[in-house]
């Protein structure tokens, strides 16, 4: 399944509303898709860098939605 990553809040934005992470999580079920993951760019940076928690990465503290999408749906 490919997995999309997202801004919360741009997405939200381009939705025009915002929702729960739970609200978020059914809004996905009912378009077929799941909320796979919620992380931060830092944290994203930091796996890939494979960096300490205390290591500053520079990255935002922006929430990310990793968001799969199966192969079925557009």
């Amino acid at each position: 399944m490919p997995t999309v990553s997202v801004g919360r809040d741009l997405l939200f934005e381009a939705l025009g509303c915002t929702y729960t992470q739970n609200e978020f999580e059914e809004l996905c079920f009912d378009f077929g898709i799941e909320l796979d993951d919620v992380t931060t760019e830092k944290e994203i940076i930091r796996k890939e860098k494979h960096l300490k928690e205390d290591q500053d990465t520079g990255g935002d503290e922006e929430i990310i939605y990793k968001i799969d999408v199966p192969a079925n749906r557009c």
